[in-house]
């Protein structure tokens, strides 16, 4: 029940009764024994959860759908996070009479106490006290409240495409704003900006770059604000994460568009290879999303190929630990072509994955090139994935140029399913298949005709 229902919901479901619009719950609760409520996202109190108890029904929630309400588990209401969990806390409260009692008189008890309107008036109150109270600032026309500087500083977080990509986007730039702030010896307003990073997370935190990337920088900013101890914290906590592998990531969510694809462990199908130089901020992104893909981690392998690089790089690829294979190989600076043929020799998937070290990929990214191989046989082909750049450096002529004309990238004119010659080939979004050992041995000669040029 509840205002506007989707046509489609519950129809010909079992169980299910629709009922739309009520004017009054009251009745409704009346009628029921128990209240389930497996909300898995949301913001502020969940309003329909205060209404369950208040109406003297017992609660079953998440710890989602217990936030900001100071539930107690077993006391003032049932938690519960996994599917079976869930299921037995409805089962044992519709039977157990006792549970069910308690269950209601405190649930009551709790919201009349804590979300009463006296309550309320007394909060409002307090409010109106501090405020009569409270010096308003001078009006600064390029003031900007922290958590929306990014937005201000960097547009793209707000209006960026893929629209799914926006969220990560948003922490990397927080990121970004720390940095700044370090340099500018601000170590306070760059600690306020990481905290934001953290603050749309739940549970484990990734083991990836931007989160490893912004744990450092706090430790940083609490050394800098003389928290020695803090910041000895964090290093510690840092440096035991990752010697023991628990900073692991979260097994990606399933698609709705693609199904999961499955590979025999140890045996990668891809072989992802990003040559990079001096660009450790942007390859943390790269190497994030990738951690995004909605293939299983071990269908396939990443190779970062460092082309002696002077920054930050070395360092954070020795500390990265993704749940993904990954391999950091280093060399002279010799160009991103001969990157490439080293992460080649090294690399160990059926498909060789070419990619730039800026490039932000789409979760199905790999999961479409999988199936833009299928049943091709021994056809020699490759396969080229488009790409977008970010909406902010479409502000640069030059950039609204490239996107626009196929002068140096050729997608812009190609069109999807159809087979080119191989001159349109770049290789920011690029997979083949390698040949098998014998094969190359066969065609040794004829490529050794061949100038291959260090520019790809």
């Amino acid at each position: 029940m509840g205002n506007n229902l989707p046509a489609e919901l519950g129809v010909g479901e079992k169980g299910v009764l629709r009922v739309g619009y009520v004017a009054d719950l009251g009745p409704i609760f009346a009628k029921c024994r128990v209240a389930l409520s497996p909300v898995r996202f949301g913001t502020g109190i969940k309003t329909k959860n205060l209404s369950a108890l208040a109406h003297a029904v017992p609660l079953v929630t998440i710890t989602v759908g217990a936030d900001g309400m100071a539930l107690r588990h077993n006391e003032t209401a049932l938690i519960a996070d996994t599917p079976q969990e869930f299921a037995d806390a409805a089962v044992r409260v519709y039977g157990d009479e006792a549970l069910w009692s308690r269950l209601a008189r405190r649930g009551r008890a709790h919201i009349l106490e804590d979300f009463s309107e006296k309550r309320m008036q007394e909060g409002v109150r307090n409010l109106i006290e501090r405020a009569r109270h409270t010096k308003p600032n001078a009006y600064d026309p390029d003031f900007a409240w922290p958590y929306l500087l990014v937005e201000k500083r960097f547009p793209e977080v707000v209006n960026g495409e893929p629209a799914g990509q926006r969220l990560f986007l948003r922490k990397a730039r927080y990121t970004n704003l720390a940095d700044e702030f370090l340099e500018q010896q601000q170590p306070a307003q760059a600690l306020e900006q990481l905290r934001y990073i953290f603050s749309h997370m739940r549970g484990r935190v990734p083991a990836s770059g931007l989160y490893l990337r912004a744990a450092q920088l706090m430790s940083c900013c609490y050394r800098e604000l003389g928290e020695n101890e803090k910041a000895s914290q964090y290093a510690a906590r840092i440096e035991r994460i990752l010697s023991n592998g628990n900073f692991a990531l979260r097994p990606p969510a399933e698609s709705n568009n693609a199904r999961r694809i499955h590979a025999q462990p140890h045996t990668p199908v891809f072989s992802v290879i990003i040559p990079t130089y001096n660009r450790q901020p942007v390859l943390a992104e790269c190497l994030d999303a990738l951690g995004r893909q909605s293939v299983q981690p071990e269908m396939f392998e990443v190779l970062v190929v460092d082309d002696g690089s002077t920054d930050e790089t070395e360092q954070f690829c020795r500390n990265f630990q993704p749940d993904y294979s990954f391999q950091y190989l280093q060399q002279l600076n010799a160009g991103a072509g001969a990157a490439r043929r080293r992460g080649v020799q090294h690399a160990r998937g059926e498909y060789l994955v070419s990619f730039n070290d800026d490039t932000i990929s789409a979760p199905d990214l790999l999961a479409e090139h999988w199936k833009a191989h299928q049943g091709r046989g021994d056809v020699r082909q490759c396969v080229l994935g488009d790409f977008r750049f970010p909406p902010a450096a479409q502000q640069r002529a030059l950039t609204r140029f490239l996107t626009q004309s196929p002068f140096f990238f050729p997608q812009v004119t190609l069109r999807a399913g159809q087979y080119w010659e191989y001159t349109y080939v770049v290789t920011c979004n690029l997979s083949v298949k390698r040949c098998s050992r014998s094969a190359r041995l066969m065609r040794a000669s004829a490529w050794r005709k061949i100038r291959i040029s260090g520019c790809d």
